[in-house]
């Protein structure tokens, strides 16, 4: 989404970053408690709440669709099957349901596991001396930045909201904790992104990929093509165990039981998969962000300045 901006990534990318810490201290010090989310916080109304939990469910649903349809296509490079990209969708999902029946926190270990050896990846790889002198200055897209902006910011609001309950259960003690942790958080996900970003400005042939880190692999031959293969894929698991689990939990608040209640958490995201990875990624991410921002965030940050005012 950046790269494609040419020298304007960098500041989109800063953008992004900036809008995630932001939102990241507004949660953490909107909530009570590392039990309480901040949309069940007493200022708000029980409509807004039941609101709240509607566009946050929906954007739940939509990143699983997202997933399932990343580990379909990722399954589809590997097996020379006509419909390897719908055996894998279900297959995943089976899958992610039954992981989710267990205990949750290995699966937090093994992301930052997998985070590790992509940074790693990422570092081995800025090591290596270009192939083509790239100028970043003059790889530019003729696109317009106001758009570009308002999408960087909704990509930010949306990563944010559906992990609020995973932030507020970090809250410190006191808010300028918060604020540090949300800075961690910040300069975390900017380094990454500012590593990832050199590496594809260096290589403008990777950009039509729908993953394009698979062809920095390509010189490390078959094997290192299915290792990286399994580590995204293991990557893209992992975080659709995590997001069957909570819509599980989200589910049972609701009443659903029963039949109702697996068709409902497994065929909404597979009926969005459908659309394909590229697809929901390029038209569906930001404005579901924008959607969080405005019916999420807005409100909170409303009621955090009656709060001091």
């Amino acid at each position: 989404f950046f790269t494609r901006y040419g020298i304007h990534s960098w500041w989109l990318i800063g953008l992004s970053v900036l809008t995630m810490a932001l939102l990241c201290s507004l949660c953490l010090n909107a909530s009570k408690s590392s039990a309480e989310l901040p949309t069940h916080h007493e200022c708000f109304s029980s409509r807004q709440q039941i609101f709240f939990r509607f566009i946050l469910t929906s954007v739940l649903f939509l990143i699983a669709g997202s997933m399932t349809a990343a580990a379909g296509n990722m399954l589809a490079l590997l097996i020379p099957f006509r419909y390897a990209y719908v055996a894998g969708v279900l297959g995943t999902l089976c899958f992610a349901w039954l992981l989710s029946n267990g205990n949750m926190k290995p699966y937090a270990w093994i992301s930052v596991l997998l985070t590790g050896i992509f940074a790693a990846f990422l570092i081995w790889a800025l090591t290596k001396p270009a192939e083509k002198n790239v100028v970043v200055a003059s790889i530019f897209v003729e696109k317009k930045m106001f758009p570009a902006a308002i999408s960087a910011v909704g990509y930010s609001s949306m990563n944010i909201a559906v992990s609020i309950g995973i932030i507020c259960r970090s809250r410190g003690e006191s808010q300028r904790e918060n604020n540090g942790l949300s800075l961690l958080m910040g300069i975390s996900f900017g380094v990454l992104l500012f590593m990832s970003n050199l590496l594809y400005i260096r290589c403008p042939e990777s950009w039509e990929s729908t993953f394009p880190i698979l062809g920095f692999l390509e010189e490390g031959g078959t094997g290192g093509y299915l290792f990286c293969v399994a580590l995204l894929y293991f990557a893209i698991l992992t975080s659709l165990v995590a997001l069957v689990y909570t819509l599980k939990c989200d589910m049972k608040m609701a009443g659903l039981r029963g039949g109702v209640f697996s068709g409902v958490i497994l065929g909404i995201p597979f009926v969005v998969s459908l659309i394909g990875f590229a697809g929901i990624v390029e038209y569906l991410y930001a404005p579901s962000g924008i959607l969080c921002l405005v019916f999420v965030f807005l409100p909170m940050i409303q009621k955090q300045f009656r709060k001091d005012y």
